[in-house]
């Protein structure tokens, strides 16, 4: 062999070794053990609400001493969140955060695979150190998925299949095309017209500027999913809620993080006006207060004046009390129906209600199956994050003509405020 090929042999030998050198490497530092504590923090609560996963626990028998407590996600390397506590004598509780819509973000983790712990911090002297505690699933929910914005285009699932037998977060390209951002609800629809005055109806209303919104959306790259379009209901026909396809089970099937029904409203009396967004309970209303200054800066309609149920102008919060909840089981014995298991933790507005899940108390179970429908989806613990817009008033000259002649830069007014919250995260 001459000396030419005898130096290509020994880079290539080189470049060789050096591969596996630096694979070594990686293997070691992506393999870290993480020395656990025998004790485990208790998972009781674990959901998903928009964007955002949630999860609540214990740990028992605690030293008082800990400085500080984070939830650590492992894939080689350290990411920490810090944690909301309380005490119960010796015990721990803990959770991400105090509001269903925040949390761990999990749309922008990287791929790969995170193992999950609890971080306690001590301080003794000058010296800190950290315990580790495998966190122990006590929930329904094994396994969880989720799939992230169609942007970032990704599959998460949630389970414990480790080797230290904690929860875990597998990241990893989605390749499921009916991954939607946002689901556009136009409300009402075929037979149900919903409110009217004598020239224009809710459901044509609804229809029109939904179709405006869907497009603006597409157009900052957003998937949108309509629950119905313009010819895909006949006059004679009621819009399925519960069945396949169904308008509250559409934002399930679709794996949407977003919910947005539109709605018009109506009065007795033509002074009342106004927009009106209604919400889910105990959540973050950074991104609804922003939905509605942006609407309000088009001056084409005011905030409702309605008072109840009111967080802060323009919206609303509305949870079943304690006398709804007896009307409406009466209701349903009425109709020789078998009365739902509702309770305060319940939305009293169906889609955001029925779309939510456990997070907004969802409870069309299969006891009225043939005559009310089934939600399959009730005991869900991934949650569409959905909201109920009641654009304006009918009944009011002003809202009426927010509402018919100038549609277009009302509904580009809703779209551009949600393309520049979703864009943005």
């Amino acid at each position: 062999m001459n000396k030419k090929k005898k130096r290509k042999l020994k880079k290539r030998v080189y470049a060789i070794l050096a591969i596996i050198i630096l694979a070594i490497i990686y293997f070691i530092f992506n393999n870290k053990t993480i020395k656990t504590e025998d004790k485990l923090a208790n998972i009781t609560k674990l959901y998903i609400y928009g964007n955002y996963m949630n999860l609540e626990g214990n740990i028992k028998n605690i030293d008082k001493s800990y400085q500080n407590i984070e939830l650590v996600l492992y894939n080689g390397k350290f990411k920490t969140y810090k944690l909301k506590t309380t005490k119960e004598g010796n015990n721990i509780n803990f959770r991400l955060s105090n509001k269903v819509n925040r949390g761990l973000l999990l749309d922008k983790l990287s791929k790969g695979k995170y193992k999950l712990f609890i971080r306690i911090s001590n301080k003794e002297d000058e010296d800190l150190s950290y315990k580790y505690y495998k966190l122990n699933n006590k929930t329904n929910y094994k396994t969880t998925t989720y799939y992230t914005l169609s942007k970032y285009n990704k599959k998460i699932t949630i389970n414990s299949n480790n080797d230290y037998k904690t929860l875990m977060l597998n990241v990893v390209t989605n390749k499921d095309k009916n991954v939607y951002d946002i689901v556009i609800d136009p409300g009402h629809g075929g037979i149900d017209v919903g409110c009217n005055n004598e020239e224009y109806t809710e459901s044509n209303i609804t229809m029109k500027i939904s179709s405006q919104i869907a497009k603006k959306l597409k157009e900052k790259g957003l998937k949108v999913k309509l629950t119905r379009t313009k010819n895909s209901l006949k006059n004679d026909e009621y819009f399925q809620e519960y069945k396949t396809h169904g308008r509250a089970l559409i934002p399930y099937e679709v794996h949407a993080k977003y919910l947005l029904s539109i709605h018009v409203n109506s009065s007795e009396s033509s002074k009342v006006n106004g927009v009106e967004l209604y919400t889910a309970n105990n959540i973050n209303y950074n991104f609804s207060t922003k939905l509605i200054e942006d609407i309000l800066d088009t001056n084409l309609i005011e905030a409702s004046t309605k008072d109840i149920y009111i967080i802060k102008d323009g919206i609303y919060t509305h949870n079943f009390t304690e006398e709804e909840i007896q009307e409406n089981q009466e209701d349903y014995i009425q109709n020789g129906d078998n009365p739902y298991d509702i309770t305060t933790n319940s939305n009293y507005l169906y889609m955001i209600r029925e779309t939510g899940g456990i997070i907004t108390g969802a409870y069309i179970d299969d006891r009225n199956k043939e005559t009310v429908g089934y939600n399959p989806y009730y005991k869900s613990n991934v949650g569409v994050e959905g909201y109920l817009l009641e654009l304006g008033y009918l009944t009011n000259s002003n809202d009426l003509t927010a509402l018919t002649e100038n549609q277009k830069k009302y509904a580009n007014a809703i779209a551009n405020s949600i393309a520049k919250y979703l864009n943005n995260l």
